[in-house]
């Protein structure tokens, strides 16, 4: 998480609502240079860190049931919210000129 002391970088982020008593509103979810995974209060701006993901990812986002997912250039993982415990899908194989830079999902 970018701080006043952390030098990491946001790479990736993907927006969730959330609700409950402890939810003050919409949360963003991020992903910094360093691997952590981290949520930013939209409305109040408080942001922490929910752990290390073992792996920098290129972007994250969530599907239509609210599972979070991530990319690093070349495989899939699923992350886990509670801890950013990430489980390999698979790899995305090496696409013409390049490698994988964003994530999306379409769900029809």
């Amino acid at each position: 998480m970018t701080n006043r002391t952390s030098k990491g970088f946001i790479l990736a982020s993907a927006v969730c609502c959330t609700s409950g008593a402890l939810a003050a509103g919409p949360s963003l979810w991020v992903g910094d240079s360093s691997g952590n995974l981290g949520t930013v209060d939209a409305t109040t701006g408080a942001a922490s860190v929910v752990g290390y993901m073992g792996n920098v990812m290129t972007d994250i986002a969530f599907d239509s049931s609210g599972n979070l997912y991530g990319i690093t250039s070349s495989s899939l993982y699923k992350i886990n919210k509670s801890n950013a415990s990430t489980t390999l899908i698979g790899s995305l194989g090496s696409p013409a000129g390049g490698t994988f830079k964003a994530l999306v999902f379409n769900d029809t």
